[in-house]
This record gives C-alpha cells, structure tokens and sequence, in this order.
C-alpha cells in the first residue's frame, strides 16, 4: 500500500509541474510587430509592439486559425510586465 500511495503521489506532483510549465519563445525574424489580436495588423490601432530578433517572450495561450493558410497558428504572449500581445509561430521558435 505504501508503494502505491508513494508512486501515485509522485505521478500526481509530475503531472501538475508538467501542466503548470512556464513556455516560452524566442523571435527568430529581424523583427517582428505584435499585434493586438490574432491576426495580422492592418492598420496602427492593431499595432502592440515592436520586438527584435532573439527576444524572449512568455507563451500564455495558442490559438488557432485554420482559414488563414499564411499564418495557422497565433500565440498570446507576455511581452512586459501585464502587457500581452500576439504573435505569428512562423515568427517565433518555442522553447518547451
């Protein structure tokens, strides 16, 4: 019984260190304008940031857009502080 209670614990306590994971990404463009939504900014309102090649941003959500075959895949992410943004996968290289 104790051998069962100690490896489910240990599963339990791996499990949620893998869930909780912090991810990040690192910009591999010259440069890159994150935008305010998931989608490529059209005009300046949709303008977040600026950031240049090897920055690193924290990853907080994906989301996906398959009608949009130039960029599928979006990631909300934590530029400074509590300021987020988006940005394209094909802009970026995830570090897991």
């Amino acid at each position: 019984l104790i051998i069962v209670v100690s490896f489910s614990c240990w599963m339990t306590h791996r499990s949620y260190k893998k869930a909780t994971a912090v991810k990040y990404c690192i910009i591999t463009q010259p440069s890159v304008q994150l935008s305010t939504l998931p989608a490529v900014p059209v005009n300046p309102s949709q303008q977040a940031f600026t950031v240049p090649e090897g920055y690193k941003l924290e990853i907080i959500d994906s989301l996906a857009t398959p009608l949009d075959k130039a960029n599928p895949m979006w990631l909300e992410v934590n530029v400074t502080g509590d300021s987020r943004a988006w940005v394209s996968v094909n802009d970026v290289d995830i570090i897991r």
